[in-house]
C-alpha cells in the first residue's frame, strides 16, 4: 500500500493522518536504528533493540504515539520516540559532564535504549488499523502500555543469550517507571537517574506536540485559544515575540 503524508510534523490534523504509510515513516525508522546502532555500544542490548523495531516495523510505521494525548496521529509514534531518543542521547552527556562523581557514570547506550522502547508497548495497547479510528484495546485496557512493554522486551531478551541480565533489569526499570506517576500508568518510582532523564525527555516533547497542535489548529477569536480538552487550559496566541 502506497500513501503519501503531509510533511506537517508537529501540525497534522488527525482525520488526515489516519491512513498513512510511506517514505516518510520508512525514514524514521530509519533513523531510529542508525541512532540505536550509533549510540548503544553495548552490542546484545543494541541487537535487543533493532530485533525489536525490526519486528513490529510494519505495526510501527503506522501507529500514532498515543491515542488521543499527543503525537495523535499515524507515524506518531515513530516522531515522538525519534524525538526523545535524540534528547535523551544529548540530554545524558551533558550530564556525564555534569555529575563526572557518578560510579558508574550515566549510561548513554541505556537510556537511548530505553527511549527508543519507552512506548513500544502501544504496539498491543492500540487498536489502530490503517484507515480506522484509533481505540484501546483489551490488553491495553486490562495492562496498560508499560506493563505490555516490559512483558514485550522481557520475551524478546529471550533471543539474545548473551544480554547483560543486570543491564536488562535497567531496561526494564526504565520502562516502567519512566512516567512516574501511578495515574499515568506506573507504579514505581526511578531509582537510576537514566530514568529521570527519559521522564523529562518523553514529557517534554508530548507537551510540546500538544502545545503546537492546540495552537496551530484553533481558529477562534481573541488572544486566547478554545480551552483545549486535551492540553486543559486556553493557550496564548496572540503574541508577537
Amino acid at each position: 500500500m502506497t500513501v503519501r503524508i503531509e510533511q506537517q510534523p508537529l501540525t497534522k490534523p488527525v482525520a488526515k493522518m489516519v491512513i498513512t504509510l510511506g517514505p516518510y515513516e520508512a525514514l524514521l525508522l530509519g533513523s531510529r536504528s542508525e541512532l540505536v546502532t550509533a549510540e548503544v555500544t553495548d552490542e546484545p542490548l543494541r541487537a535487543l533493540v533493532l530485533n525489536m523495531l525490526r519486528a513490529h516495523a510494519p505495526v510501527l510505521k503506522h501507529l500514532p504515539g498515543s491515542a488521543r494525548h499527543y503525537y495523535p496521529f499515524a507515524g506518531g509514534w515513530l516522531e515522538h520516540t525519534l524525538s526523545v531518543s535524540r534528547n535523551v542521547a544529548h540530554l545524558a552527556e551533558r550530564y556525564a559532564v555534569a555529575f563526572p562523581e557518578l560510579s558508574p557514570p550515566i549510561n548513554r547506550g541505556l537510556v537511548v535504549a530505553a527511549a527508543v522502547l519507552h512506548d513500544i508497548g502501544r504496539v498491543r495497547e492500540l487498536d489502530a488499523p490503517p484507515g480506522q479510528p484509533v481505540k484501546v484495546g483489551i490488553e491495553g485496557e486490562l495492562f496498560g502500555h508499560v506493563f505490555l512493554a516490559y512483558d514485550m522486551i522481557r520475551t524478546a531478551a529471550a533471543d539474545v543469550p548473551d544480554l547483560n541480565p543486570e543491564l536488562l533489569a535497567l531496561l526494564q526499570h526504565c520502562v516502567v517507571a519512566h512516567l512516574m506517576m501511578p495515574h499515568w500508568g506506573t507504579t514505581r518510582q526511578p531509582c537510576i537517574p537514566e530514568v529521570l532523564i527519559l521522564h523529562h525527555a518523553d514529557d517534554l516533547d508530548a507537551k510540546m506536540e500538544m502545545y503546537a497542535r492546540c495552537l496551530t489548529r484553533d481558529t477562534s477569536d481573541g488572544p486566547f485559544t478554545e480551552r483545549d480538552q486535551i492540553v486543559g487550559r486556553p493557550l496564548l496566541k496572540a503574541r508577537r515575540v
